[in-house]
Order: C-alpha cells, then sequence, then structure tokens
C-alpha cells in the first residue's frame, strides 16, 4: 500500500511538474509583448498550490520545474530588454519564493485540506496569501542578489536601441535612440506583472475544486476505497437478500406442492371408503 501510494505520488508530482513548466514557458515567452512586462509567475502559483493541496510538503518537489519554466520562456521573449532580465537570479528568487506556498500545510493539517477547500472564502484567501508572501520574498531574495541591500535596486544594465515617440505625436514621426536600461527594474515590479499569475490561480483552483481534483490524494484515496467497500458490501447483501427471498419462495411451492399431494391424497381415500360402504 505504502509503496502504491509513494508511486503514484511521484507519477502525480511529475505530470503537474511537467505540464507545469511547458505552459509556464509558453505564457512567459509571449508575456514580454503581451503584457508589455516582465512577470515571475504565471502557470508557477496555480500548479504550486495545487501541488501542496494534494501532497502536503512533498508539492514543493514541483517548484524547481515552474522556476525553469519562467527562466527558458522568458529568455525567449522578443522584446531583447525585457529578456535580458531573465537569469539565474529570477531562477533562484522565484524558487525561495515559491517555498513560502509550504505555509499552506498549517491550514491543511490533521486532514483539513477538504475542509478548506469546501469554503470559497478560505480558498480565495488562501490564495491571496500565497500571492503576497511570494511577491515579497522574491522581491527581498532578488534584491539582495542584484544589489546586496534590501533598500536598493541592482544595477543589471545594457545598451539597447529603442523606438520613442513623444506623447500624442504620429507612429512616423518617431525615431530610434540609444538607451542605456537597467533590467533589475523589470523584474521588481512583480507585484503589478504576477497578477495574471494570481488570476491564473484562483481560476484554475475554482475549477479543479468543483471536480474534487484540489484535495489531499491520500485522503482521497482512502475515501474512495471505503465507499467501493460500502458499494461492495450493498451489493452482496442486496445479492443476500435476493437468495433468501428465491429459498422462501421455492420452500412455499414445495409447501403448496406437499398440501396440494395431500389434499389428493385424502380425496382418493375418502373415494375408497365411500365405494367400500356401498
Amino acid at each position: 500500500m505504502k509503496k502504491s501510494v509513494k508511486v503514484y505520488m511521484l507519477q502525480d508530482l511529475a505530470l503537474l511538474a511537467i505540464i507545469g513548466a511547458i505552459l509556464e514557458a509558453l505564457v512567459q515567452r509571449f508575456a514580454s509583448t503581451v503584457l508589455s512586462g516582465t512577470p515571475t509567475i504565471a502557470f508557477a502559483l496555480f500548479i504550486t498550490f495545487l501541488a501542496v493541496a494534494r501532497w502536503n510538503l512533498w508539492g514543493l518537489l514541483v517548484i524547481p520545474f515552474m522556476a525553469a519554466g519562467t527562466w527558458i520562456g522568458g529568455i525567449f521573449g522578443e522584446i531583447q530588454y525585457y529578456a535580458d532580465a531573465y537569469d539565474w537570479r529570477v531562477f533562484i528568487s522565484e524558487c525561495i519564493g515559491l517555498l513560502a506556498i509550504g505555509v499552506n500545510v498549517i491550514a491543511f493539517r490533521g486532514h483539513k485540506t477538504k475542509k478548506v477547500m469546501s469554503s470559497p472564502i478560505k480558498v480565495i484567501a488562501l490564495i491571496i496569501v500565497d500571492y503576497v508572501l511570494y511577491c515579497g520574498i522574491q522581491f527581498i531574495v532578488y534584491r539582495l542578489l542584484t544589489s546586496g541591500n534590501i533598500l536598493k535596486t541592482g544595477d543589471i544594465s545594457a545598451t539597447y536601441t529603442v523606438f520613442e515617440r513623444s506623447l500624442g505625436q504620429d507612429i512616423e514621426d518617431g525615431a530610434y535612440v540609444e538607451k542605456v536600461i537597467n533590467v533589475c527594474k523589470f523584474i521588481e515590479q512583480g507585484f503589478i506583472y504576477n497578477l495574471f499569475g494570481l488570476i491564473i490561480a484562483l481560476v484554475g483552483v475554482f475549477i479543479l475544486r468543483s471536480q474534487g481534483i484540489v484535495n489531499n490524494a491520500v485522503d482521497k484515496i482512502v475515501d474512495d476505497k471505503r465507499l467501493a467497500e460500502a458499494e461492495a458490501e450493498y451489493l452482496n447483501s442486496l445479492g443476500n437478500a435476493d437468495s433468501d427471498e428465491a429459498e422462501a419462495e421455492a420452500e412455499n411451492d414445495v409447501s403448496n406442492d406437499t398440501n396440494e399431494d395431500l389434499g389428493e391424497k385424502s380425496n382418493s381415500e375418502s373415494d375408497e371408503t365411500t365405494e367400500k360402504k356401498f
């Protein structure tokens, strides 16, 4: 039993990690163009929340895959200075930030995952707390990695050719200019651009929650086993009831046949007695 649950856990987490990393990379690939920014999470919050809900702290094993998806997808963005913002510092800061979702096990302790998931208010509150914790920790770690000072923005600057035009000016009147851009400032705006990931987490959790997927996997296995045993016991008792009823009917038929035979025999003896008298 333990081995089968362990194998099931590894398979489940592997599936979540692979699907999550692919979706994360695809969204980050186009995020800079669509959102005009540099989010550090897209599907990462949702997948990590789901993994922790199903497997407690073991669910945190999907984090490096989510961060790798962000990193790989980000560096292939179409806007170069956004793409350059995604480096190993983003990977590490995202990994450490997502670890904050592990606090969810406090709410899930004592096999209360199903109870928490049954309350929409608690689910929303938990996801928002996870989002705030993630953004705060990721921001602090990123600053420490880039500048060594929480109160100071890092300096990773590069020169880019950027097309600019004045406000209200026609696009054809713009011009290409060279600018020195500090890419660190883009990653530090995560509280804004990561709202997209928050929306995905809220929508995704509520969709899967209605299907019973966002729940402790071991508890669900136990519940399914108990349900199967209850159904088997019910069907078995139903079969015994049918068997007892059939047996009772058979005995009743035999009793009726016997009574009919005795009646016929009694009538026959009565006729013989009458004949002898005459």
